[in-house]
């Protein structure tokens, strides 16, 4: 594989992660600097490694993992993003009831979050490390390129997400949870 082909291959496994980074910059108004340090380094270590999991595992799970990834990436993430839409729907109402208090809770943005989504978002990229194997690619040069496209895309998907997020301002976290959803629901019926 040519170089560019191998960045084409991440920005094409890094889709998922960029959806859900732009999510969370929408939805998380106080994301701290460790927060948008570890987005990146969290889905761009996922993107890599899946493949090497791949890679390695080859035939002996990959068909199993392929037959189940989009049941699994829809659960995850239609479970986070109801999470957020039920919650964006509590700050509205709250809102309408004169009842401020919860309308601008800060969400705060969770390790496990991330790690989940992190997950979620890169399992497809375990066939991918299936098909590498067969190509005979340099495996650490093609994954390191995945990851660092991926770490970069999402760096990028957070300031969009941000300032989405100040556009849509208390409709955001039902925006974000939407785009979980439909992650999802897209992995699931690919």
């Amino acid at each position: 594989m040519s170089i560019i082909e191998i960045i084409l291959l991440g920005v094409g496994l890094a889709m998922d992660a960029v959806a859900v980074s732009i999510a969370n910059g929408m939805i998380y108004k106080d994301i701290t600097k460790a927060g948008y340090v570890s987005m990146p380094v969290m889905f761009g270590f996922f993107q890599m490694m899946m493949p090497v999991a791949g890679y390695y595992a080859g035939e002996i799970f990959g068909q199993v993992l392929k037959d189940h990834s989009g049941l699994v990436v829809l659960i995850i993430l239609g479970i986070i993003g109801a999470k957020m839409i039920l919650e964006g729907l509590k700050k509205l109402n709250a809102g309408k009831d004169g009842n401020d208090e919860h309308a601008e809770d800060g969400k705060k943005l969770s390790f496990t979050v991330v790690l989940l989504q992190a997950v979620a978002t890169s399992i497809d990229a375990f066939a991918v490390g299936v098909g590498l194997s067969a190509a005979g690619v340099r495996l650490w040069s093609t994954v390191s390129i995945i990851g660092i496209v991926t770490a970069i895309m999402v760096v990028l998907a957070l300031f969009v997400g941000k300032k989405l997020g100040q556009i849509l301002g208390k409709y955001s976290e039902i925006a974000g949870g939407a785009i979980l959803i439909i992650i999802g629901l897209k992995s699931f019926f690919a």
